[in-house]
């Protein structure tokens, strides 16, 4: 696999253990030395909320301070044009983000509808997909 890949397959886990708000998976994409800093854009002016160094503090952050998803509900990043600079053993990401926040449908007390489709996330047990058959 390429240095290019290989950065963009840690931006994929990167994601998948924020939506998953999986610490262990998080801290072990960052090296002992690693710093988080937490920024909050106020009208305009940055203000400092935090720094998190070190993957254990990075990943009991990802755990604990993120809000836990609600019942049949999940959060799914994507992420779109990256631009990646590779420099020797160090490489630097700039990607855009959008995160879908999702709920699930509550099952109705008669159940789903003749015909409806659908799959649970095998992970947490979200409903993914739900689509009726076409007449």
């Amino acid at each position: 696999m390429s240095d290019h890949q290989n950065v963009l397959e840690v931006l994929a886990r990167y994601v998948r253990a924020a939506d998953r708000r999986d610490g262990r998976a998080m801290s072990a994409l960052f090296l002992p030395e690693a710093e988080v800093v937490i920024n909050h854009v106020n009208g305009g002016t940055t203000e400092l909320i935090g720094v998190l160094i070190g993957p254990d503090a990075i990943g009991k952050a990802v755990a604990t301070m993120m809000n836990p998803h609600p019942p049949r509900g999940w959060s799914h990043h994507t992420t779109h044009d990256p631009l990646v600079e590779i420099d020797g053993d160090s490489a630097t990401i700039d990607v855009q983000f959008i995160v879908f926040n999702t709920l699930g449908a509550q099952r109705p007390a008669g159940g789903w509808p003749a015909g409806s489709t659908g799959h649970r996330h095998p992970d947490r047990g979200g409903l993914l997909s739900l689509g009726a058959a076409a007449r």
